[in-house]
Parts: C-alpha cells; sequence; structure tokens
C-alpha cells in the first residue's frame, strides 16, 4: 500500500497543488487547489471551492493526478478520486476552518496509487505495478 510519508503531508498541507483531470474525449483540464489535507496513509481530501470543468471530469472520470512542489522538492501524486455531496467526508471539509467562510460544493477524496519524485525523475511509490 501507498504511503504519504511525514515529509511529503507537510508540503502537501501548506503547498498550493496543481489539479489535472481528463474528460470522457480525454481533453486534459487543470487548476489549482489550496487547503488539502492528508486523512489517511494513502489518502487525501480536497474541497470543491470552484470546480467547474474538474467537476464533471471527477464525475464521468475519477482518474487525477496531482503536482506539489516546495523548494526543490516536487512530486506527482495519481490517483482514483470520489466526489462526495454528503456524508462523513462532507461534513469534515465543512468543518475546516479554512472552508467556513467560503462556499463550497463537495469533498474530493483520493486514493493514491502512485508518488513520483519530479526532481529525480522516479517512481517512489505505486500499487499499480
Amino acid at each position: 500500500m501507498i504511503t504519504i510519508n511525514p515529509e511529503l503531508k507537510k508540503i502537501i498541507e501548506t503547498s498550493y497543488i496543481a489539479l489535472a483531470t481528463c474528460d470522457k474525449l480525454m481533453k486534459p483540464n487543470l487548476i489549482i487547489v489550496n487547503g488539502v489535507h492528508v486523512v489517511g496513509p494513502n489518502q487525501i481530501l480536497v474541497t470543491d471551492k470552484c470546480m467547474v470543468k474538474t467537476r464533471v471530469n471527477l464525475l464521468v472520470n475519477g482518474q487525477l493526478s496531482l503536482a506539489v512542489w516546495q523548494g526543490d522538492q516536487a512530486f506527482q501524486l495519481k490517483g482514483n478520486a470520489q466526489y462526495i455531496t454528503s456524508g462523513s467526508w462532507k461534513k469534515i471539509v465543512d468543518a475546516y476552518p479554512e472552508n467556513k467562510k467560503q462556499v463550497h460544493k463537495a469533498a474530493v477524496l483520493v486514493n493514491i496509487t502512485e508518488i513520483w519524485d519530479l526532481h529525480n525523475c522516479k517512481l517512489l511509490l505505486s500499487d499499480n505495478y
């Protein structure tokens, strides 16, 4: 199983993250998100604050890729996402301090399946191989 180490967790939770999706015709879309939280050994939780194309893409194709960087460290995370509009995960994002005064629509729970070190151009962890 993939495990996000404490160093990567800190980078994820304190940086802006590029989040890429594709629609059903494989047309790519990229947005920048922040306020992302690591909620399990291989899970992160993103809040939908203003996703438009991304929301549609996630509903038809749950595959996504994230890029995060800080200083000379850079990582790509790939995974499968669930778009969640109610229930416990939605309540968790509702309670995040950064979401208290912002309109938000849903929680996006991402199960990470690969982690790449972009600085050294190598695969670190994968559930796919």
